[in-house]
């Protein structure tokens, strides 16, 4: 967890300075909430929790735009059946 909260630190740092040497049209935007996976085995071992995300943007020509992005969701737990 303090892993997480030093990279969600880190990426708030980086958007403010990002914007000045991308330039105009840029867009780089730090995400977090709270993961609920829906099925029912995975929930059983890892259950839910944070998970955090950046998405970058640069504009290319107009209204197209380059997007990547990335999130994070990290739990650790036991399989059901041998408790591995």
């Amino acid at each position: 967890m303090k892993k997480s909260i030093a990279a969600a630190c880190f990426a708030l740092v980086f958007a403010g300075s990002a914007g000045a040497a991308f330039g105009a049209g840029f867009t780089l935007t730090v995400k977090a909430g709270y993961f609920m996976p829906p099925d029912h085995d995975f929930r059983d071992v890892y259950g839910g929790g944070p998970a955090f995300g950046v998405d970058i943007a640069f504009p290319v020509a107009g209204p197209v735009q380059i997007w990547a992005g990335a999130d994070l969701f990290s739990n650790t737990g036991l399989l059901s059946g041998s408790e591995e």
